[in-house]
């Protein structure tokens, strides 16, 4: 069984987080179809587009890489670079505590 101490556990919340206001960035800022590929949202909901891109977000953090949209925009693709730059950073900081 995997003992996590309170610094894994917090690490673990830390990637939460950061899949979470990744998620709420990727909604505000790219909420209309100019930012992405691939994906058909023609006629979706504020949930159904929330949801794709928690979706996004989960997929790219696991790197399964098992996405239906990929970035178009700049903007997005900075932000997918900052997430996993983030995500790695705790990884790291997981295998070493």
């Amino acid at each position: 069984m995997l003992h996590l101490t309170s610094k894994k556990q917090r690490i673990i919340f830390n990637v939460l987080k950061i899949n979470l206001y990744c998620t709420i960035v990727y909604w505000l800022i790219s909420f209309d179809d100019d930012h992405w590929e691939g994906l058909d949202e023609v006629g979706a909901t504020r949930f159904e587009k929330f949801f794709n891109r928690f979706y996004f977000s989960l997929m790219i953090t696991s790197t399964v890489g098992v996405v239906s949209g990929v970035p178009k925009s700049m903007l997005c693709r900075s932000i997918v670079m900052i997430q996993v730059l983030l995500v790695m950073s705790q990884v790291i900081q997981f295998a070493a505590a």
